[in-house]
């Protein structure tokens, strides 16, 4: 188990110009020490306090990951490729995270009103 959050050698002096050419390039090295190190405590704070499906903050770092580097399906790019430095790097992926807490919320809940209103039909009949 990796010990966290990752302390930030190689990234400690890195703009988000630097940064995000690293992390579409997938090394290792900037990647774990951005999402594992610079934005742990971020993901740490979404994570108890807002509604996730992930079992541990690691988990929800790893969906993080996947959920900004996986090509979407209009366009086929990533969403770190539409980064487009208008805020800071840390600021919009704390954005995009909150976004997947709230889908995250709203699927659970739809998946509860659901399993109730089935419930309920049944029970009637």
């Amino acid at each position: 188990m990796k010990k966290l959050p990752v302390l930030c050698k190689l990234i400690a002096g890195w703009n988000d110009h630097q940064i995000v050419p690293a992390l579409l390039k997938h090394k290792p090295i900037p990647t774990e020490e951005f999402f594992y190190g610079k934005c742990y405590p971020m993901f740490k704070s979404l994570h108890t306090r807002y509604y996730t499906d992930c079992v541990d903050v690691l988990e929800f770092i790893n969906e993080m990951y996947l959920d900004i580097m996986r090509p979407r399906a209009i366009g086929k790019r990533c969403e770190l490729e539409l980064f487009n430095f208008q805020c800071a790097l840390h600021n919009w992926v704390g954005v995009i995270s909150l976004r997947y807490c709230y889908a995250a919320f709203k699927k659970r809940k739809n998946e509860i009103l659901l399993k109730n209103y089935s419930y309920s039909t049944f029970k009637n009949k």
